[in-house]
């Protein structure tokens, strides 16, 4: 029974750079993120079969948030109301954002911050199930889900896309694979695990959780006549 984001058709993400008095955005923040954009709609695309479609709506200019920099430092991800400063930017980043951005139909806000920053350590998101992200409204409503990456992914060999569809999975109610600070066999192999593991693949069987593979893919059998049997794929 829990609300979540668009599984099938097409979906409305918003990318919005937000800065600060004391930490002004860069110039031309899109070829930090353009290919980052196409890469995270491939692979959506690809991994639903083509059931589900991104469209990407960008804010043409930073965004200036009300505060300096320095009243919202995040140290380290967890969940969104028990993370200090956590609510704040999210309220402060919304409310700056609603006169200069066309909220209408946007499912996720993707922001990001100014290039070497350093207030954001690794993440921040929200998610459908929290009011603390469905409550604040827009002049065009309320979005399901958000996500800003920090430090974390400015690393080598990380990436923006792979954080971004990873939390519009969780966003569409695809469960995390074991704990994100615990190793486990599995958490490479699955986005769902980690988005920077050895491969960004999303399993068959969370294909078949969001409602993305065909009938004809999916072999079903009762439990009664369960046997030995040979699958040719």
């Amino acid at each position: 029974g829990v609300t979540h984001a668009t599984r099938t058709g097409t979906v409305k993400w918003a990318l919005i750079p937000i800065d600060f008095s004391d930490l002004p955005g860069e110039n031309n923040f899109n070829s930090r993120v353009e290919e980052q954009m196409k890469k995270a709609s491939t692979w959506i695309s690809t991994v639903s079969g083509g059931k589900l479609t991104v469209e990407w709506v960008v804010a043409k200019d930073w965004i200036r948030v009300s505060k300096p920099s320095t009243d919202y430092k995040i140290d380290r991800s967890d969940n969104l109301e028990r993370v200090p400063n956590a609510i704040k930017l999210w309220n402060d980043a919304m409310l700056a954002s609603d006169p200069n951005f066309d909220f209408t139909g946007i499912q996720t806000v993707n922001f990001i911050l100014p290039k070497g920053q350093t207030i954001v350590n690794e993440t921040l998101q929200g998610f459908p199930w929290q009011p603390e992200v469905t409550s604040v409204k827009t002049n065009e409503g309320s979005v399901s889900s958000f996500s800003i990456p920090g430090q974390f992914f400015d690393m080598h060999n990380r990436e923006y896309w792979s954080y971004w569809v990873h939390e519009y999975g969780h966003a569409i109610a695809l469960p995390h694979i074991g704990s994100s600070r615990i190793a486990n066999p599995f958490l490479g192999l699955d986005i769902m695990g980690n988005q920077d593991g050895e491969s960004r693949e999303l399993s068959g069987w969370m294909r078949f959780v969001a409602g993305w593979l065909d009938d004809d893919k999916v072999y079903c059998k009762e439990l009664t006549n369960l046997q030995s049997t040979e699958i040719t794929l």
